[in-house]
């Protein structure tokens, strides 16, 4: 069977978008394959803060990280909002408190900020690279990493304020 050239220049054509695309995908997901896991060093994050500045967990380095993952529509991630305040502000010196967005579409975090009153790092992932990075499947999804950046714990699901210093106290 003869292509045509009609149907040349279509095959040409999606080939050179298959690989524009396949281009792209190296070029944002990077060769390296990160995953979490615990007792290893935590994977990167591709993340921004609300002025759009990316913040990789080099930048938070220094002191042990809460970094807990959710989403708007998840009711237990909006629930422990108040609590991760509360552990933010009692551990000021000696935690940082990071919760990052993975909602694909790019909600109003601002809202939440005021309307919890929240002063703790809020960040985006609408590319979902952190999100696998992490092997997120459900949220909230809490992982406690440590000063040196290595991963030592997770926990899938609400936490009261006694269970999260629990994963907490062996860090600082």
């Amino acid at each position: 069977m003869k292509l045509t050239y009609k149907y040349k220049t279509r095959f040409y054509r999606l080939l050179k978008s298959g690989s524009v695309i396949l281009f792209l995908t190296l070029g944002l997901f990077g060769c390296k394959d990160e995953s979490v896991e615990i007792n290893y060093s935590a994977p990167e994050l591709a993340t921004f803060n609300l002025q759009d500045q990316q913040i990789k967990l080099d930048d938070l380095k220094g002191k042990p990280i809460l970094l807990e993952f959710w989403q708007v529509q998840c009711g237990p991630c909006i629930a422990i909002m108040p609590t991760l305040e509360k552990l933010s502000q009692k551990y000021k010196e000696k935690l940082t408190v990071v919760s990052v967005n993975i909602d694909p579409n790019t909600p109003d975090l601002d809202f939440f900020i005021k309307k919890f009153n929240l002063s703790y790092m809020m960040l985006r992932d609408q590319l979902s690279i952190t999100q696998n990075r992490y092997n997120v499947v459900g949220t909230p999804t809490t992982f406690f990493i440590d000063k040196n950046g290595i991963t030592h714990s997770k926990h899938l699901g609400y936490s009261s304020m006694e269970e999260l210093e629990q994963f907490i106290k062996p860090l600082i």
